[in-house]
């Protein structure tokens, strides 16, 4: 493990920082190219990314620390400005609200421009979830697996091998990824490419769940599972309307 990449006085880089960066950059270029594709103005990639990043981030430590409250009574500066709390579903919904105010401020689609961070969505994930997996965070339970490993020096140390769950998280992020970005010229309905990342992402963390350590709320369901599903209910919902709006102008079209 890598936890520190390497330290400037008392600045340290550490290695899930450094992929955050990596996601940042990687997603701005690629996203970039999408806008100028779509004669739009480019410029805003950078711009867009930053909204995605901050918001999320936000987001995310919003929503650890509201289920952390018995923590934060506590400690509240020691929880606000801890390195922890960088929850995916909380990511999520920041992240999201960000993007769609700042798309809206700069006169885009809301839902065209959700649409076609969708993907980048993914992959920006999978790439931290490289990060984490470098720092020794958010693995799985014990496991006996040829593929188990132990993290020692990580950020959450652990000494008996478990399941590497930051890896199969972060395939399963690439693979969606990829099939979202092999199809994003198929899908010309605005939302469309989100309500389909909402439904993928959320099927993937919900089988991932099963092999981390987090601790169940609704009978053997955990918190991240319970959200998974809310997030593919909304998703699949929104593209059955999708589809169920399109139908009478399809028929329509085929009697004339």
């Amino acid at each position: 493990m890598f936890p520190i990449l390497f330290k400037l006085g008392p600045l340290q880089v550490t290695s899930f920082g450094f992929m955050m960066a990596v996601a940042f950059l990687v997603c701005a270029w690629i996203l970039r190219k999408e806008l100028a594709r779509n004669k739009l103005d480019s410029d805003l990639s950078y711009e867009l990314i930053m909204a995605a990043a901050i918001g999320g981030v936000i987001g995310s430590k919003i929503n650890f620390l509201l289920t952390h409250l018995d923590a934060v009574a506590i400690d509240p500066f020691g929880m606000i400005f801890s390195g922890a709390g960088l929850v995916w579903y909380g990511g999520l919904i920041g992240g999201t609200f960000a993007v769609m105010f700042w798309a809206k401020k700069h006169g885009l689609s809301v839902g065209f421009t959700a649409g076609l961070m969708a993907p980048l969505m993914a992959l920006g994930q999978g790439i931290g979830r490289i990060g984490c997996f470098l720092v020794g965070d958010d693995w799985g339970k014990a496991s006996s697996v040829p593929w188990a490993m132990s993290f020692p020096n990580g950020i959450d140390p652990v000494n008996y091998p478990v399941h590497p769950t930051q890896l199969y998280e972060m395939t399963a992020l690439f693979v969606i990824f990829g099939v979202m970005w092999v199809n994003r010229k198929k899908i010309q309905t605005v939302w469309m490419p989100f309500w389909l990342y909402l439904v993928l992402s959320g099927i993937q963390r919900f089988i991932i769940e099963f092999y981390r350590k987090n601790t169940p709320v609704m009978g053997s369901f955990t918190l991240a599972q319970v959200t998974s599903v809310i997030l593919i209910i909304i998703g699949g919902y929104s593209i059955y309307k999708i589809y169920a709006d399109k139908a009478p102008k399809r028929a329509a079209a085929k009697q004339n």
